[in-house]
């Protein structure tokens, strides 16, 4: 492009036409070429409407690096112009994403990608949305390029169901911290010693 060397990743519309590209130089400068109206997700051509598992990143190069993990076994597709545009383009395609049992977000593990995340899996029918996490990497080519690719695939098995902040499963905390009463507010003392001991007091409203 321009007499430059780039990636180009190919979009196309609902009828599968291509339609835009979007093209990134070596120093991840960016634009669009041709329509990008009517585009869908990145690889969202390749897959079926119906499935197991969708894996959904930030980036077209994280969704070829997981692609490839699963020897393109599993269907993986990226919003189009990362983070700041995730919310859109799930909302648009929404039909396509709920045709999977189970949704997947491997978006970056920065503060652009975890907001992304939160703005975006309730929009999934709930209990569908998992969230894979990178740490201490950024994202799934970061992990790639340092040489952790045959880990990729754990997280993503391994991703946990998305829930609000705040909410906290008791399959995530351990005994210890199940029977801590560290985070109890104390209440008003009850006039029975013994009783006032395993009640923790008593709290307005109980």
């Amino acid at each position: 492009y321009n007499g430059e060397t780039v990636q180009v990743a190919p979009y196309r519309d609902s009828s599968g036409r291509l339609v835009a590209q979007h093209i990134r130089t070596k120093d991840k400068r960016v634009r669009w070429l041709g329509d990008t109206d009517d585009i869908r997700l990145f690889g969202q051509n390749l897959w079926n409407n119906t499935g197991k598992r969708l894996v959904i990143t930030e980036g077209e190069i994280d969704a070829m690096t997981i692609a490839e993990v699963f020897n393109l076994s599993w269907a993986v597709v990226s919003v189009p112009n990362g983070a700041q545009s995730a919310k859109k383009y799930i909302k648009q395609n929404i039909e396509f994403i709920e045709g999977y049992k189970e949704v997947v977000f491997a978006f970056d593990n920065d503060e652009d990608g975890r907001e992304a995340v939160e703005e975006c899996a309730p929009l999934i029918k709930t209990g569908k949305a998992k969230v894979a996490n990178f740490t201490p990497y950024n994202d799934a080519n970061e992990m790639a390029q340092d040489g952790k690719k045959s880990k990729i695939s754990n997280l993503i098995f391994e991703a946990k169901e998305f829930r609000p902040d705040g909410i906290v499963s008791f399959s995530d905390m351990s005994f210890e911290e199940l029977m801590s009463d560290d985070d109890i507010e104390k209440g008003y003392e009850l006039q029975f010693p013994e009783l006032d001991k395993k009640m923790k007091s008593l709290r307005k409203g109980e």
